[in-house]
């Protein structure tokens, strides 16, 4: 605009000029002014004019041009008021206007020319300029208000949707914060959550409780965040929904691993303790663990839920079902951990050979405990080395000892000519090779133990 008023004796003067050009007397000497340059004989005679009544758009428009130009911001502002009143859907001098106000500090008046201005030229800058003015002097009916003709226009922001769908849920307007966060969800980027989560706990108010459920899991399975996936499980166990509360934490466990344990837990500690036992004894037989810690943890949170019988009667189940074996001993290796081998007493018909199998170092302890040590040789000579867990390789070193050191002796040796001893094993080896007077062996095991150990002190330096 300033760019503009600089230009005015060369460019604006003659445009509108252009104006005045069929018009006679006076009208036609303020063309000729502008024309040549000469703007206080034109500001002269247009005054002359306005003060005898004469209020044409184009004489005022003059008026508050030259005024401007001149730095009399006051005159400027009364001329530009004037010509608002006569032309209110003219944009460009009431965004001048809003420039004026601003510079005077005329707040309210700035606030009615910059809603004036966005009706009739509207824009998403006009808006969120606006907006945040509304929020900084926390003027939050307006703020609101606004937001809410903006809702199903092209002119308001993302920030501008998750506003109004918190005020709109601050005030109990649900439908309206609901439309405007799920407008915002489609629109948004996927990896953004607080206007996602507030949108579930208003489709949970709503009892929209199905929307909830496929949001939550199409949000999750995208996020993989347990934190927030907890949340969505707690929600619906408030509300409750408990078979949706377990059902989405079996969906959402596609995505984050073991999230039933970790939803299971939850549940249980804020006092939904009969979700959190239905929950783990789906998990047990439906999803067929694999790691000995996964059955750890969940022996641990039957307990804690009061459900000693849970693993047990799981048992049970998976090892009647084909298919389990797998899952059925390391259930059985947990529940003897957990309780002692004679807890098993009950359940040693339905530990089948293909069931003990699966677990050949489990089996030794258990036939070990019985005192029958051919059976416990048996078992462990079916154990891999490369199959066994980090956390049984104690188990493994002491059961060697006790069935059949030296079947432990050659299965390490070959496992170390292979490449695929455990660093752990090595000493061992040595010790053994030592025992055995294989000094080849126990020097070269105990060189490269060696090495390791140089490699890793240069790191630590």
């Amino acid at each position: 605009m300033r760019t503009v008023l600089r230009c005015l004796p060369a460019v604006g003067a003659c445009a509108l000029a252009m104006g005045f050009l069929a018009l006679p007397g006076q009208e036609e000497r303020v063309t000729m002014l502008l024309r040549d340059g000469k703007i206080t004989e034109a500001q002269q005679t247009l005054e002359t004019l306005y003060r005898s009544g004469d209020r044409r758009p184009e004489i005022v428009l003059q008026l508050a041009l030259i005024e401007d130009e001149a730095g009399d911001v006051a005159q400027s502002i009364g001329y530009l008021e004037t010509y608002a009143a006569l032309r209110p859907n003219d944009a460009v001098p009431l965004q001048r206007l809003v420039e004026l106000y601003e510079q005077t500090g005329d707040t309210d008046k700035s606030f009615s020319a910059m809603e004036r201005l966005l009706t009739v030229a509207p824009s998403q800058e006009g808006a969120d300029k606006l907006l945040s003015l509304y929020r900084l002097l926390g003027h939050r009916d307006e703020e609101e208000s606004l937001l809410r003709k903006l809702l199903y226009t092209s002119y308001i922001s993302d920030d501008g949707l998750e506003r109004l769908g918190l005020l709109a849920a601050g005030t109990g307007d649900l439908d309206v914060a609901s439309a405007a966060l799920m407008r915002l969800d489609g629109q948004s980027d996927p990896k953004k959550k607080s206007h996602r989560i507030l949108l579930f706990q208003v489709l949970i108010d709503q009892r929209q409780y199905g929307q909830a459920f496929d949001d939550a899991v199409r949000w999750s399975a995208k996020w993989r965040d347990p934190a927030s996936a907890v949340e969505f499980v707690l929600a619906f166990a408030r509300s409750n929904q408990d078979e949706l509360a377990r059902e989405f934490s079996h969906q959402a466990a596609a995505a984050i691993r073991d999230f039933e344990l970790t939803a299971a837990d939850a549940l249980q500690r804020h006092g939904h303790t009969t979700s959190a036992r239905q929950l783990l004894a789906d998990w047990i037989v439906l999803w067929a663990p694999r790691r000995p810690k996964q059955i750890d943890h969940y022996i641990g949170l039957t307990a804690s839920t009061g459900d000693i019988g849970g693993p047990f009667r799981a048992l049970r189940v998976l090892a009647q079902r084909p298919g389990q074996e797998k899952a059925a001993a390391l259930l059985a290796e947990g529940v003897s951990a957990a309780y002692g081998p004679q807890a098993l007493s009950a359940f040693r018909s339905f530990l089948t050979p293909r069931i003990l199998r699966e677990r050949p170092v489990f089996a030794a302890q258990l036939f070990l405990a019985d005192g029958n040590l051919m059976l416990a040789k048996y078992y462990f000579a079916l154990s891999d080395l490369r199959q066994v867990f980090p956390e049984d390789r104690s188990a493994w070193l002491t059961i060697a000892e006790q069935v059949d050191p030296q079947g432990a002796y050659k299965a390490l040796i070959h496992a170390w000519k292979s490449g695929t001893l455990p660093p752990e094993f090595q000493q061992t080896l040595a010790e053994l090779a030592f025992n055995q007077r294989d000094w080849g062996l126990h020097n070269a095991v105990q060189r490269a133990g060696n090495r390791k150990n140089v490699r890793l002190a240069d790191i630590k330096r």
